[in-house]
């Protein structure tokens, strides 16, 4: 299975808050994950208005939650698209720390996953300003942490 993520698509507050793992399929507007221990009840569905009966174990998801992973990893958390990183930027004379905060995205142009800093992301690629890649990003800041998503 792909590597990706979304959150619960429920009216439940704590349920809904929830991250499931698995691959991302969307069926006629709804979008699902597919955890890697889903069993297939059949290979082909030709009544998709019910997936939930075809697949035993998928779940809906939010669509706007759904990220795929980068394959990178900071202090042990996955990151994925979407996620929100914070890095330490400096120190100022009473010691408190200021941070700088880029969103993760995939870029199309660079064929790579790229961070954006806060407002650029929705931006054309080349308009953006202080977007490197994200392993340049991983390997050049101090201090990075994911910090939320979307």
């Amino acid at each position: 299975m792909r590597n990706d993520r979304g959150k619960v698509k429920s009216d439940d507050p704590v349920i809904s808050k929830q991250w499931v793992f698995g691959g991302a399929v969307t069926v006629e507007g709804r979008t699902f994950i597919v955890p890697d221990d889903a069993e297939l009840d059949g290979l082909i569905a030709e009544d998709t208005e019910d997936i939930t009966g075809i697949i035993e174990g998928i779940i809906e998801v939010i669509p706007e939650s759904v990220g795929q992973g980068t394959g990178k990893c900071v202090g042990g958390t996955e990151i994925f698209n979407g996620d929100i990183l914070r890095s330490f930027h400096f120190k100022d004379k009473p010691g408190k720390k200021h941070y700088l905060y880029h969103q993760v995205r995939w870029s199309p142009t660079y064929l790579s996953w790229m961070v954006c800093a806060k407002g650029e992301q929705d931006k054309p690629e080349d308009n953006r300003q202080g977007s490197p890649p994200l392993w340049v990003y991983l390997k050049n800041s101090l201090e990075v942490e994911v910090i939320g998503n979307n």
